[in-house]
């Protein structure tokens, strides 16, 4: 599957979504390990009939009991497990009307919050990712971001200039020269980030 592996397509389809799914590895030890601890199934290439008949065994006793929603929470678990403690976000997966978008991390400029959705702002264009400001910037590196406002995350890296304003506030002047308003509760932060940035 290139550019995207088993896990990228849950988070692409969503978890609430997912049919019940037996994943299939050949060599991928950590997820046997998620998989182990969080009772979801998968089978080990080659696959064995017997073993391929205790899963499908396992999913039918899924589809038709009341697990379902035990199912999803189990998913969400996984997924959790499968990023190692401290790694940070390398890419975005986007859902829209008929296709997936992969963005890389590395491509984003800055993001905005936009109520339960973000904007993530490329060099290209605005996608639209829906997810929660406070659990992204958890997830991402924060040697690399560093939040400016309550409602924006910038590249420490696309910093152009600070400038300061008549009232304390500042605002944050990117090197494609958009403008941002840089919170006086957080601009300690950015001074540190920016210092250590280099």
């Amino acid at each position: 599957m290139p550019g995207l592996d088993g896990f990228g397509v849950i988070e692409a389809v969503g978890v609430g979504r997912m049919p019940v799914t037996v994943f299939v590895t050949a060599y991928d030890l950590h997820a046997l390990r998620a998989f182990e601890v969080h009772a979801v199934d998968y089978l080990l290439k080659p696959v064995t009939a017997e073993r391929l008949e205790v899963a499908v065994v396992r999913a039918r006793a899924l589809l038709e009991g009341a697990e379902r929603g035990a199912l999803e929470k189990k998913i969400e678990a996984l997924i959790g497990a499968m990023r190692p403690p401290g790694e940070k976000l390398s890419r975005f997966v986007i859902r829209s009307v008929g296709r997936v978008t992969i963005v890389p991390v590395d491509d984003v400029d800055w993001i905005e919050a936009d109520g339960d959705y973000v904007k993530l702002h490329t060099p290209q264009k605005v996608h639209l990712h829906r997810e929660r400001m406070s659990v992204l910037e958890q997830n991402l590196d924060e040697s690399t971001f560093v939040r400016i406002h309550r409602s924006t995350i910038v590249r420490i890296s696309r910093i152009r200039e600070l400038r300061p304003m008549v009232n304390g506030d500042h605002l944050v002047v990117l090197h494609t020269g958009e403008q941002l308003s840089l919170s006086r509760t957080l601009r300690e932060q950015v001074f540190a980030a920016l210092r250590s940035a280099g």
